[in-house]
């Protein structure tokens, strides 16, 4: 398997190609670009819009790849969107906001930090300890919004292992 096709299998890519991966000095890097069969989206609202100009290089910390450090270097698009009747950048669906990272890297950084300190995640995967911090935010946030709580009917409270401080006198 090439590692384009491992950033493919990776990253959510309707929209993008990968046009090479290069080794650099700081470790691997999948240069992208637009997919030309697919309309840029408006970041603001999400419907497709027009190619306006595009932006310098923006590059995405990812998930490293057998221990090697990946980033992913993508030119974004500004788009006229006459929907929301603005110029926006394009919606970039591995990131989110002005995040430098993966939202792969995002979910992986999070679920480390569930067993291990936030210091020693960092530690691991190069980064620094908000990096993580930002990342479990994310990873809160995104539960928060998707949770479903339809089917719920009852909410119990174990009273027992509850500590009362005026019986301990």
């Amino acid at each position: 398997m090439l590692v384009e096709s491992l950033i493919k299998a990776t990253v959510k890519m309707q929209g993008f190609k990968v046009r090479a991966v290069r080794g650099s000095t700081t470790g691997l890097v999948a240069e992208l670009g637009p997919d030309r069969r697919y309309a840029p989206r408006c970041s603001g609202c999400g419907e497709p819009a027009n190619h306006r100009d595009t932006r310098g290089i923006r590059y995405f910390r990812h998930v490293p790849l057998w221990g090697i450090p990946t980033s992913l270097s993508y030119r974004p698009r500004r788009v006229n969107c006459r929907s929301c009747g603005g110029v926006h950048i394009e919606w970039i669906p591995w990131a989110s906001g002005k995040h430098r990272f993966t939202r792969e890297l995002m979910v992986t950084l999070a679920t480390w930090s569930r067993t291990l300190p936030w210091q020693q995640v960092a530690k691991l995967f190069g980064c620094a300890w908000g990096t993580v911090a930002t990342a479990v935010e994310e990873a809160v946030e995104y539960g928060l919004a998707k949770r479903d709580l339809g089917e719920l009917t009852h909410v119990g409270i174990d009273e027992i292992s509850r500590k009362n401080e005026d019986m301990s006198t």
